[in-house]
């Protein structure tokens, strides 16, 4: 007995199409839950490379500011060491400015100088094998070498500043390197350089 067919003709053709619609529905589903976590995630690196954008900017001041203080550290090193020199060279116990003031206050009044030199000097004191045995050390010396070049009325002014010159103790080696006349709108004087030596181990 043949069986009998109870369902429409388009049935079938509505069932097929229902699948594809659905296929489809979930597809679309899919492709916009996939575009929504691809956004979340994009905002997500957004956020974190805006956070170390910040964090680069940030550690950009402070290189800014910390290269700023190190050339301030610099020109406050450059000045000290240029001071030390200055130092180095007039020696720690006898500077310019106090050995101007001694010279201004023996030098006749009239008497002037012309140009001041100094450099200071060290020699190294070998000490004996015994000392050395007992743990001694080598002395460093130093001595500062003046040189002045200077003018006097006469002879005689040049002599009593010689004198008293010769009279303050920490002065050593005095030696008058030349006197010779000089005229100066038809004035005639003295020119004359001195050199001594100051022990800066001594004199303080």
């Amino acid at each position: 007995m043949r069986e009998l067919e109870f369902l429409p003709v388009w049935y079938p053709t509505l069932r097929r199409r229902r699948r594809i619609v659905l296929l489809q529905i979930w597809l679309t589903g899919a492709v916009v839950a996939a575009l929504a976590l691809w956004m979340v995630l994009a905002q997500r690196n957004v956020s974190a490379a805006q956070a170390t954008l910040a964090s680069l900017n940030g550690q950009l001041r402070q290189t800014d500011r910390d290269l700023q203080r190190l050339a301030q550290l610099q020109s406050l090193q450059r000045q000290m060491s240029q001071q030390a020199q200055v130092l180095a060279r007039l020696g720690p116990h006898v500077p310019m400015a106090r050995l101007i003031d001694v010279l201004q206050g023996i030098m006749p009044k009239e008497m002037a100088l012309i140009d001041l030199s100094m450099e200071t000097q060290s020699q190294t004191k070998p000490v004996s094998a015994l000392a050395a045995a007992g743990g001694a050390e080598p002395v460093t010396l130093r001595r500062m070498h003046v040189r002045l070049h200077g003018v006097a009325p006469s002879d005689v002014d040049l002599g009593d500043f010689l004198a008293r010159l010769a009279s303050i103790q920490y002065l050593s080696e005095i030696a008058m390197s030349y006197s010779r006349d000089r005229s100066d709108s038809g004035h005639v004087m003295r020119e004359f350089e001195v050199a001594f030596n100051i022990d800066l181990d001594e004199s303080n």
